[in-house]
């Protein structure tokens, strides 16, 4: 039976892949439907977006959404930093935490 064939192939390209690549891959060239690989994502606790895969597959990204990327990443690396001194300062008073703000 041909159907009941099995490719061997090597399994570390598959753990160098991302997830994305291998969701992308499963839609696109296994031709698994979505709403099944969604489903089987979400009943595994995955978090992992299966229409935005698709999206990133078929589209390129705007110039002007890497450079909104970039500022909110140094918002966020900025924020990130202020709420962990203010963590490490309420857990440990006594202890003197220097302030390297490397994000701005």
């Amino acid at each position: 039976d041909v159907s009941a064939e099995v490719k061997v192939g090597n399994p570390f390209i598959l753990l160098q892949q991302s997830p994305s690549q291998l969701l992308s891959q499963l839609v696109f060239e296994k031709q698994v439907h979505p709403d099944r690989l969604s489903s089987l994502l979400a009943k595994e606790e995955l978090n992992l977006n299966v229409q935005q895969v698709i999206v990133n597959s078929c589209c390129e990204p705007l110039s002007l959404c890497s450079a909104r990327q970039k500022s909110q990443a140094k918002s966020f690396l900025t924020n990130i930093s202020s709420l962990t001194h203010q963590c490490a300062y309420h857990c440990l008073p006594d202890v003197e935490i220097p302030i390297h703000n490397s994000a701005v």
